[in-house]
């Protein structure tokens, strides 16, 4: 059998876009992610290193990340850090082709074949690519929880046992991918039982041989089904949530979901953390000082929960678009869904034979599942986004948004399409497929060249942050890592210089870190601690004068900084500046009483040794 003009085009079309794909995503990796801490990916890394030393069931992890994506890390690693880190970027790139080649099975499925192509196109480059050599749950989520979405609906629509056993599954491994898989389960069985109670009705009418799909099949086998998703997801979990229920006291406890999503700010949940240890235990705090709806209901008005939810800063459901994804839903299909909307009008009313089938061939059941879940998941990644960046969890949403317009316009069209079979040319929705499919291709040409290898703003300082983290925990062969990957992206990062700067003290490497902290203070001069650093290191190679001036910046700058006048008081000691450093104790004393102890014997001591030396 020949193969027919279309399924060529589509298939160079397929290999050129895998290639693309896979020549940007190395490029990604040896261009921006230069080290464990880029990109968010350091605390998979360390629990797909827990899980292969401990095992899946008996590393507990930190109760943020779910275990389904470290344990795939794990099957990777070695005691060789660098090699592990390296192999499971390759890995991440191998896993989200895979998802994508899965994402166009099930989109060829039920779509036509333009609309499938440019589903998995558009999902590669405006949604995949971004983060494809980094390690991080959010691909494997997005592939998992299309899959899951769509299961359910068929399980709403037909009720079959089989569907019910495989979107049971399906959400179970989203759920172990991402905790947010969760409200899609929950709203499901809402709509299923609401579905069963409609159908049992119907049957107690005398209605039950009604060929209305929401009341045929009968209410016992759409319970039948809903028991088996439910079965099939509880089974797959289990292990994971019974060790929840042992360690936390609760089944489904999930630090974010818990705790954060109630928090004004990622610094409040961070410190949260840190007072309480909420990845170790339940917190042993008075109820008051929990984060929850109840608390925080308590202590914000109306005003304050409406504008975190619709403030001004947000005027529309997905606000100031950055990321390729976000763009391409609000500039692409949302305007393509509002032109098919208004054609259709035309068409009805100029009688040109198109008909709502989809109305006629969808109940509104299933509708309102997916119209309230995805309302839903807006609502509650708004409300999250104060906490941490949002773009990654909106984007959850493209597969099935997208996937969701083009069914509907295929079904919305279909009357014409069939009535207009024997003529040649495109209908009405492989037109919108690619007209898509071209925004998506302009789109790519001029944003990916530099996407793939020039950070944004956002990415160095989630990159620093995360440097600064290992720091902080003494990790410094990590954090220095880190540091020297974001001045490679950006040269003129001035908290990076300061920060490198102080590990290379820490070494005792102190040439190199006054060259970093002498570059700190150039980039940003009004920086107190970048002051104070470089007058510490001058202090420890002799430079006193210097660093005696570098202190009185620091205090000029900040009048209340502590260390920076104990600092000062310690290098006029070591000058024999004994009234000076007397002056400096006094009015440390008003700072820190803890400091000033310490500064009052060093005095001490000094005065002594001078008398010894006498």
């Amino acid at each position: 059998m020949k193969a027919r003009p279309t399924h060529i085009v589509l298939a160079v079309l397929y290999l050129l876009a895998v290639a693309a794909y896979l020549y940007c995503a190395v490029r990604q990796k040896s261009a921006l992610n230069l080290s464990a801490t880029a990109g968010g990916q350091f605390p998979y890394l360390v629990y797909a290193k827990g899980v292969a030393e401990e095992g899946v069931t008996s590393f507990v992890g930190d109760r943020n990340r779910m275990p389904l994506v470290p344990t795939l890390l794990s099957l990777v690693y070695e005691e060789d850090w660098d090699a592990f880190v390296a192999r499971s970027a390759w890995l991440g790139i191998f896993t989200s082709l895979l998802v994508l080649v899965g994402v166009g099975i099930l989109a060829h499925a039920v779509l036509p074949k333009w609309s499938a192509t440019v589903l998995m196109i558009s999902t590669a480059f405006a949604v995949f690519l971004e983060q494809a050599s980094f390690v991080q749950a959010e691909l494997v989520f997005y592939g998992l929880f299309f899959l899951s979405w769509w299961l359910l609906v068929r399980v709403l629509r037909s009720a079959s046992i089989r569907w019910a056993v495989a979107a049971g599954i399906c959400a179970a491994l989203a759920y172990l991918t991402k905790a947010s898989a969760l409200p899609l389960l929950i709203s499901f069985v809402f709509f299923m039982m609401v579905r069963a109670v409609v159908s049992w009705r119907a049957a107690s009418d005398g209605d039950a041989e009604s060929e209305s799909p929401i009341t045929s099949p009968g209410p016992g086998r759409i319970l039948y089904s809903l028991l088996a998703v439910v079965a099939c997801f509880v089974v797959v979990v289990y292990p994971y949530i019974s060790e929840n229920q042992a360690r936390f006291g609760r089944y489904f406890y999930n630090v974010n979901s818990t705790f954060y999503m109630w928090c004004d700010s990622w610094e409040e949940a961070a410190s949260f953390t840190k007072k309480y240890h909420i990845d170790e235990q339940y917190p042993e705090a008075p109820p008051e000082e929990i984060p929850g709806p109840v608390n925080y209901w308590r202590t914000h008005s109306t005003g304050q929960i409406l504008r975190r939810l619709f403030g001004p800063a947000v005027p529309v459901a997905f606000p100031q678009p950055r990321s390729a994804g976000e763009q391409y839903l609000l500039y692409g299909v949302v305007p393509l869904a509002l032109i098919m909307g208004l054609a259709l009008l035309i068409a009805r009313r100029r009688k040109l034979g198109v008909r709502l089938s989809a109305v006629r061939h969808i109940d509104w059941l299933v509708g309102a599942f997916c119209i309230t879940t995805l309302v839903g998941y807006i609502l509650a990644y708004r409300w999250y986004r104060p906490v941490g960046y949002g773009e990654r969890f909106i984007l959850s949403l493209y597969l099935p948004v997208v996937c969701a317009f083009f069914w509907v316009a295929e079904r919305t069209f279909r009357d014409q399409r069939k009535a207009h079979s024997e003529r040649r040319g495109l209908s009405v929705t492989n037109a919108l497929a690619i007209v898509l499919l071209a925004i998506v291709a302009v789109h790519s040409i001029v944003r990916l060249p530099r996407a793939i290898t020039e950070p944004t703003r956002a990415f160095i300082t989630f990159y620093y942050n995360e440097s600064l983290e290992r720091q902080k925990a003494g990790d410094l062969v990590e954090s220095m890592k880190g540091f020297q990957g974001v001045l490679k992206l950006d040269a003129e990062f001035a908290p990076a210089h300061l920060s490198l700067g102080m590990n290379l003290m820490v070494m005792r490497k102190l040439d190199a870190a006054i060259g970093h902290l002498r570059e700190a203070v150039q980039l940003d001069p009004e920086r107190a601690d970048a002051h104070n650093s470089l007058g510490s290191a001058l202090v420890q190679v002799g430079e006193a004068e210097e660093a005696i001036a570098r202190f009185r910046k620091a205090i000029e700058l900040k009048p209340d900084f502590a260390m920076a006048w104990y600092n000062l008081g310690g290098t006029y000691c070591t000058e024999g500046a004994f009234e000076d450093a007397l002056a400096v104790r006094d009015r440390l004393k008003q700072l820190d009483t803890r400091l000033a102890g310490q500064l009052t014997m060093l005095i001490d001591s000094a005065k002594l040794q001078e008398a010894d030396g006498n």
